[in-house]
This record gives C-alpha cells, structure tokens and sequence, in this order.
C-alpha cells in the first residue's frame, strides 16, 4: 500500500517530468525522458488526475517521436480520457491534435484531419491564439500532404501571421519550413531556398536539434532536384548525424 509520502514522490516526479519537457524537447534527449516518465506513470495510479494527464500527454508524445505509435496511441487515448473527464478543454484539444499526428503518421489522414479540426474548433471556442496558430500549421502541413498546397499554404500564411504577432520564433520557423515544402512539391523551386533559409536561422537560434535536422533534409532533397548531388549528401548526412545523436 502506498505511503501518504510515497504518493507525494510520485505527483512530485510527474510534475517534474512536465517541467523538464521543453529541456527534454529542444535537446532532443528522448529516451532519458521517456525512461523517467514511464517509470513515473507506472506507479502513479492515486496520483492528480490532471498531472497525471499531462505526463501521459507527453509520454504519448515522445512514444511517437521514436516511431511506437501503437504505444503512443494507448497513452494519448488514456491522457485523452482524463482530460474529457476533467472536462479539460485545452487539454482535450492537445490530446486530439496529438492522437490526429500519430493517425497521419499511420497514413489515416482523414481521421488526422477530422480529429484536427475538432482540435481547432476547441481552441477557437476559447480563442486561444498560439493554438488556433498550432491546429492551422497541422491543418496546413495535412492539405500539402493531401495535395492541396493552395490550402495548405492559405492555412500555414494564417498561423504564420498569428505567430509573428506572438514572438513565436519555433512557430515562424516551422510554418516557413512547410511553406517551402509547399512550393518544393509544386515544383516552384525559385521560393524554396529563401524560406528554408530564414527557418534554419529561427531554428539554429533556438536550438531545436530535430527540426534543423529536418531543415537540412529539405535542403538536402532541393540540392537533389537540382541536381548538386556533393551538396545533397553534405545536407543527408548533416541530418543523419543529428537524428544519432538524438537516438
């Protein structure tokens, strides 16, 4: 039986687990996270429900990035329950956008959509601006995946306006880096390099290890279509290094 102590340990190690996400995140120190998370959600029946929600969200979240996404759904759903039955609305919204994340990355995009828009509508209903800007850049980044880049670029324009407005150097770089994305599928190469150019600046500024990774593959795939293959393998193998030294 749990100690009274016992139990306090255990919200005290979930709630430090929450704090440390955005150092886990930006450092790209995945598996330490999910180590200390798993290991704190597995004894913390009887803890907060509403800390308990949230190391699920994030557990879920990190489960994904590594590529379990069976388990990643699991915990997204559990962290997805509580918060329904905390009527936690901005939770609930997360939780939606991340179980729409894990069914695209599945190749369901009409559940990743259909669970985002649902996501959006929460955040819109509490006219929540940095996440109405999160929900347009899934939506956005979704409709180019789906081929509509006219969509996807309308949406991405929005969230990058929301995103210069609020300082939001991480949401700038990720909404230009899909917007040249955009224009790289539509075979509009002209306007790739000065995109991804001003993303890979935000994001070098911030340290985001996996997303100047992810830059550099799109560099590396232009370099490709223009046929400068030295170029191409310098940006490749750039980002293959960083993807190992995340884990």
């Amino acid at each position: 039986r749990r100690t009274t102590k016992g139990a306090r340990y255990v919200e005290m190690a979930l709630r430090l687990s929450t704090v440390l996400w955005p150092f886990w995140g930006l450092r790209g120190n995945y598996s330490e996270a999910r180590s200390f998370l798993e290991q704190a959600i597995a004894v913390s029946e009887g803890a907060g429900a509403s800390i308990r929600a949230k190391a699920l969200y994030y557990a879920a979240r990190i489960a994904h990035t590594q590529g379990n996404n069976e388990r990643a759904e699991q915990l997204g759903k559990e962290s997805l329950s509580l918060y329904q039955e905390l009527h936690d609305a901005t939770g609930s919204a997360l939780a939606l956008h991340h179980l729409a994340d894990i069914a695209w990355t599945r190749g369901d995009l009409e559940t990743a959509r259909v669970q985002g828009e649902e996501a959006l509508d929460i955040f819109r209903t509490m006219n929540d601006s940095a996440d109405i800007a999160f929900m347009q850049l899934h939506l956005g980044t979704l409709a180019i995946d789906q081929g509509d880049y006219t969509k996807g670029c309308r949406l991405l324009e929005e969230n990058l306006n929301i995103c210069r407005e609020l300082h939001d150097k991480s949401g700038i770089a990720e909404a230009l880096m899909n917007v040249a994305r955009a224009h790289f599928l539509a075979g509009d190469l002209t306007q790739v390099r000065p995109l991804l150019e001003e993303s890979y600046a935000f994001y070098h500024e911030t340290g985001d290890k996996e997303s100047i990774a992810y830059c550099f593959c799109q560099f590396g795939l232009l370099a490709l279509s223009q046929d400068d293959l030295p170029e191409a393998r310098l940006k490749m193998e750039a980002a293959v290094d960083l993807f190992k030294e995340m884990g």
